[in-house]
């Protein structure tokens, strides 16, 4: 399934870049090298994804091969944020690696600490407000009816 984020999801370009689906396979070496060709990298870590299924099944079908690809998430830090968009613009939606997997490598720009937190704090005043509207569209009701319509039927 193709993202739907176009790699520049950040509000503000940075020099960190997440990247997505890289298949454990190819090494590390090679990634760095992928990544150099776009500037300078200042830092860069990895760490497996967790899968939605892996924890159920640990990875395994019931036969017991393995059912999941294993992929990584990689941090890459540049000196500036031009090397980074370029890195974003030239791996996103690619299979940029020798080896590759089913899955396509996904890029974007790291989110600030700033920016996260005014994602959580959008996503709480979002789910607060729909409290509220639920609350009050039921507080009309009886038995599940509009009490627009119970008046009527108690009028027959």
């Amino acid at each position: 399934m193709p993202s739907e984020h176009d790699g520049h999801c950040a509000d503000i370009p940075c020099e960190t870049i997440y990247v997505r689906n890289i298949p454990t396979v190819v090494s590390e070496a090679e990634v760095r090298a992928h990544f150099a060709k776009f500037g300078t990298v200042v830092s860069y870590s990895t760490r497996p994804i967790e899968h939605p299924h892996q924890n159920r099944n640990h990875g395994m079908n019931a036969a017991g091969t393995e059912l999941l690809e294993r992929l990584l998430l990689a941090t890459v830090q540049f000196a500036t944020p031009e090397e980074a968009k370029q890195a974003i613009d030239s791996t996103h939606q690619l299979h940029p690696f020798s080896v590759h997997g089913t899955i396509p490598v996904l890029s974007k720009f790291a989110v600030t600490k700033q920016a996260k937190d005014a994602r959580k704090a959008k996503r709480t005043r979002d789910r607060t407000s729909n409290h509220v509207a639920t609350i009050n569209s039921t507080s009309n009701t009886h038995h599940g009816l509009p009490t627009t319509q119970l008046a009527q039927i108690d009028r027959k």
